[in-house]
């Protein structure tokens, strides 16, 4: 299986991808991602792919997706509160 691990950009047939999370679901991992454009910038395109052992797969259930996106929202939330709190204290001691 795959090593995959946040912030790794790789490139498929599609298009070339950077990891923005990961999680597990049922014993299943599951990489959720940013489409990146020619210039390697990030564009508006999020995908959540299944880890196997041939390779990456795209999810389309949509019910898995439903429970996927909900946890990789609220890990997206976290991370911004903290960024938040970060530079409030860091406007704070300037």
């Amino acid at each position: 299986m795959y090593e995959i691990k946040e912030d790794d950009m790789f490139t498929l047939k599609s298009g070339k991808y950077i990891t923005l999370s990961k999680t597990k679901l049922n014993d299943q991992e599951y990489i959720f991602t940013n489409k990146l454009d020619q210039e390697e910038e990030p564009t508006n395109k999020f995908l959540v792919f299944k880890v196997t052992d041939a390779g990456l797969v795209e999810e389309k259930d949509r019910v898995k997706l439903s429970k996927l996106l909900d946890y990789f929202s609220e890990v997206a939330n976290e991370k911004l509160e903290y960024v938040n709190y970060f530079m409030e204290e860091q406007n704070g001691r300037a």
